[in-house]
């Protein structure tokens, strides 16, 4: 060979071998890359499964919460109906006292009346027997 194919040849290899190392620089670059990108999305899916197990954490206590409420409403609504039921039951009782009351109110006024008339009975006729002892004694 000649100087000048032996000198292309030189050149040609020493580019072969400066793309090859670009080449691994590159290779090695872009591995790193990736090695980083895969790091972050792992990260991210461990940081997700983290959320998703607090957040069905957390539905679960509401869901929880949720029934303990309505359970405490029900029981609510049930004490309030019984409530009512009572305050009815109260009312006719009520009722009836008061009825009962007025009815012996209005025996007592009778019965007020008839010890006045006996009252005045009586007072008429001690009247009587003094005028009528009045009278013997004359």
């Amino acid at each position: 060979r000649s100087n000048y194919e032996n000198s292309k040849l030189r050149e040609a290899e020493a580019k072969v071998d400066s793309m090859t190392n670009d080449k691994a620089e590159h290779d090695e670059a872009v591995a790193g890359k990736l090695a980083s990108a895969d790091a972050t999305i792992l990260r991210l899916q461990q940081e997700l499964i983290a959320e998703k197990t607090r957040a069905e954490k957390e539905h679960a206590q509401t869901q929880s919460r949720v029934a303990a409420l309505s359970k405490t409403c029900d029981d609510a609504k049930r004490r309030l109906r019984e409530a009512e039921a009572t305050m009815g039951t109260l009312q006719r009782e009520k009722a009836e006292a008061l009825s009962q009351f007025r009815e012996v109110q209005k025996e007592a006024a009778a019965t007020i009346e008839k010890v006045r008339d006996l009252e005045r009975t009586e007072n008429r006729a001690s009247w009587k027997m003094k005028d009528a002892e009045a009278q013997i004694q004359r």
